[in-house]
């Protein structure tokens, strides 16, 4: 979304954790196939935090209407130590811990203890890490797999967008798929991103639906298909 405008979020609402999509080229109808289509795309990534990713989980999302599944989501973990270098996959191990909800004591992949060479350094909770040892630090990695691509609910197909950076053109996601991924969550936080979520000026959609004379042009200004603002001759909304 950096690239097609900013969300302001206050300093308390960190960042925690990445989010990509991916466009799926093989036929994916399970968690194994949504994974193996993004190792297919990781493994090209030469560089050496990518290459030591760790798998957290993969879950899937049903459509509550259809029953079939929309989208799924591959998680990974990339540690480093304090001096920023990476630490290798293979001396990272997440082991699931169990835990009370209503008063029933569940064991799934919403909670991990996070290992390194034998040391608990961290934990992953519902996907999000918190470390309990000084001298490391990590992200996760979120890619969304949509077998079937994206629609919004006017039945607009999206596409990635062409992105230019510094001179090589790269393939990024529709801003508006984020987007609508947070109106159909809507958890507070969603909300917040969609609130503030500003477009870059030069692409957002402008259309006129009054015109009385040059002194007195209306028009309003498209984002997600909804209007979010209306402008007149020296006036903005």
């Amino acid at each position: 979304m950096a690239t097609q405008g900013v969300v302001y979020r206050p300093l308390e609402n960190p960042l925690h954790d990445l989010d990509f999509n991916t466009y799926a080229t093989g036929k994916v109808n399970s968690n194994e196939d949504a994974k193996a289509e993004v190792d297919k795309i990781l493994n090209q990534v030469r560089q050496s935090d990518i290459q030591n990713r760790k798998h957290v989980r993969t879950m899937n999302n049903p459509n509550k209407e259809t029953g079939n599944i929309d989208n799924y989501t591959v998680t990974y973990l990339v540690l480093a130590d304090a001096d920023g270098r990476t630490i290798p996959s293979d001396s990272i191990t997440l082991e699931q811990e169990d835990y009370v909800q209503r008063g029933e004591t569940k064991n799934d992949n919403t909670h991990q203890r996070v290992i390194v060479n034998g040391e608990v350094i961290g934990h992953i909770v519902r996907g999000n890490i918190t470390f309990t040892k000084a001298g490391f630090k990590g992200k996760l990695l979120d890619f969304f797999v949509h077998p079937n691509g994206v629609k919004l609910s006017n039945g607009t197909q999206l596409h990635p967008r062409e992105y230019n950076y510094k001179g090589t053109i790269l393939l990024m996601t529709d801003y508006r798929m984020a987007l609508a991924a947070k109106q159909r969550w809507a958890r507070l936080k969603d909300i917040f991103d969609y609130n503030r979520f500003v477009k870059n000026e030069q692409e957002l959609t402008t259309r006129i639906v009054e015109s009385t004379n040059n002194n007195n042009s209306k028009a309003i200004i498209d984002m997600l298909n909804e209007v979010v603002g209306k402008v007149t001759i020296r006036t903005k909304t």
